[in-house]
């Protein structure tokens, strides 16, 4: 074969003054690199023509990670570079310096022995036993964060090179390799906005902010223009719930460190799951705010383990115990033990309290009433419609359950405890259909839909230590032991 002499970066190519840091990080032998850069600043760019001249510096392999397999074939594969119309491929590996090119696998082998391949996240597996001694991490936001830790021994054992480049998608994985790469001398650590690269000119992004707003409304499509071209960690994640509300949290500085008072309990409130996680928050009362301190998530685990914890946080903390809020499932049976989760819970010396849908929206359609009538914007007026809505209808669900007891038991009918809470609950249930009905026909809050909704509370409250009084002092809906 005859000798082949060729300038790489191939055809001229040179980084553009924003891409420099990275280039010469690279270029000098970094072995870890992470540029958060904004949409169309060039990332896959830098990495190609760097992965180019690498395999010819050394033989080896070297790959091209995207979120997903598919995606690769559009996005690097066949992509066309916009300015020049020819692949962005051909552009970084000349054809003169391939031995061969397969189409269907996206792979190239050069003929100096060293190979490049486009693969997926999704298919982190199907890389098993092969030597790497480079990757490029494409839109790492939304790759599956599995794949390094699969990867990075392959990559060590090579003594080779791995970059991490993206656009933010909230504060996931990403953000916190990103600050590690910030705290890690050996790491290269880059946060470019359009501002910062000047890549973009005013008319393009003014151009943007406007499609996006037209597409998604001035909230959120602010908020995805600030993530794409100015890395905003913060930007709401689209389909995600309250995601702007909660970026909205973060950017007040609302998110704070707080300590608990020693002298009150700390409850914790469960979210329990079954083949998702299950969750808990402790939090604690503190004048009229409730104050959120810690939580924990975890699948695939019993009571035992969650006790484990609450345990652990009480020695580390110190925290005084108060109520477990767990919602109506907590009293299946199952099948295991034969025993609810409340019976397994109080086994291990937590103190189960039993909060239905309908409490949690009613107490949170309150809250909503409130946020409206501080602030006056009408999404809370919206959500309370909602959220009165789906309180009715579940705490109708849920008297069906309480009936069938009821009428199912002659203990429990016998207990006057147990009419007042019925009639109690049912009082509730007519007042807050009563204010949906209002609400729904005039379109607009007042301050007798914030009353109502207050009432209403006020009567749970009486309500829920009735409750209590049924389940730990009564023993309604607890199995005897005996039995």
């Amino acid at each position: 074969m005859a000798k082949i002499e060729l300038d790489l970066p191939f055809n001229g190519w040179a980084p553009r003054p924003h891409q420099r840091k990275l280039w010469r990080h690279l270029a000098r032998g970094g072995k870890r690199a992470m540029a958060v850069w904004h949409r169309r600043a060039g990332k896959d760019e830098v990495c190609l023509h760097h992965t180019a001249v690498a395999a010819f510096e050394r033989v080896g392999n070297y790959w091209h990670c995207l979120p997903e397999f598919l995606q690769g074939r559009k996005a690097i594969w066949t992509a066309i570079n916009a300015h020049t119309g020819k692949r962005r491929i051909d552009e970084a590996f000349p054809q003169k310096l391939r031995a061969n090119t397969n189409d269907n696998e996206m792979f190239i082998r050069f003929h100096n022995g060293s190979t490049w391949q486009v693969i997926g996240s999704d298919r982190y597996d199907a890389t098993v036993g092969a030597g790497v001694a480079g990757i490029v991490y494409s839109e790492w936001a939304l790759a599956n964060p599995s794949a390094w830790a699969y990867h990075r021994p392959m990559v060590e054992e090579n003594q080779g090179w791995a970059a991490f480049i993206t656009t933010p998608r909230g504060r996931n994985h990403a953000l916190a390799m990103f600050r590690h790469a910030e705290q890690s001398p050996d790491w290269f650590a880059e946060l470019l906005t359009a501002e910062d690269t000047g890549a973009l000119t005013q008319a393009a992004l003014a151009a943007a902010l406007k499609e996006y707003t037209a597409l998604y409304g001035m909230d959120v499509g602010t908020a995805q223009y600030k993530q794409e071209y100015f890395c905003d960690w913060q930007a709401a994640i689209l389909g995600a719930y309250f995601a702007f509300e909660m970026a909205q949290v973060r950017s007040e500085g609302r998110v704070i460190a707080v300590e608990a008072d020693p002298d009150r309990p700390v409850h914790r409130a469960w979210d329990l799951g079954v083949r998702d996680d299950t969750s808990i928050w402790w939090w604690q009362v503190q004048g009229a705010q409730p104050i959120i301190l810690d939580h924990y998530a975890a699948s695939g685990a019993g009571v035992d383990h969650f006790a484990g914890e609450i345990e652990k946080r009480r020695d580390i903390h110190g925290w005084k115990d108060g109520t477990d809020w767990v919602p109506h499932d907590a009293k299946v049976k199952e099948f295991g033990t034969g025993k609810t989760r409340v019976e397994s819970m109080q086994a291990l010396g937590l103190h189960p309290m039993l909060v239905p849908f309908p409490i949690a929206f009613f107490v949170v359609t309150l809250a909503a009433d409130f946020m409206y009538l501080h602030g006056g914007d009408p999404f809370w007026f919206r959500g309370s419609i909602w959220l009165l809505g789906a309180g009715v209808v579940m705490a109708l669900i849920a008297a069906l359950a309480g009936i069938t007891d009821l009428l199912g038991d002659a203990r429990i009918r016998a207990l006057t405890i147990v009419w007042v809470h019925f009639l109690g609950n049912l009082v509730v249930v007519l007042i807050e259909a009563f204010n949906w009905f209002r609400r729904y026909s005039s379109g607009a809050a007042d301050s007798t839909g914030t009353t109502l909704s207050a009432l209403a509370v006020l009567l749970m409250l009486i309500t829920g230590w009735l409750g209590w009084e049924m389940v730990y002092r009564k023993r309604v809906a607890i199995a005897d032991e005996t039995s």
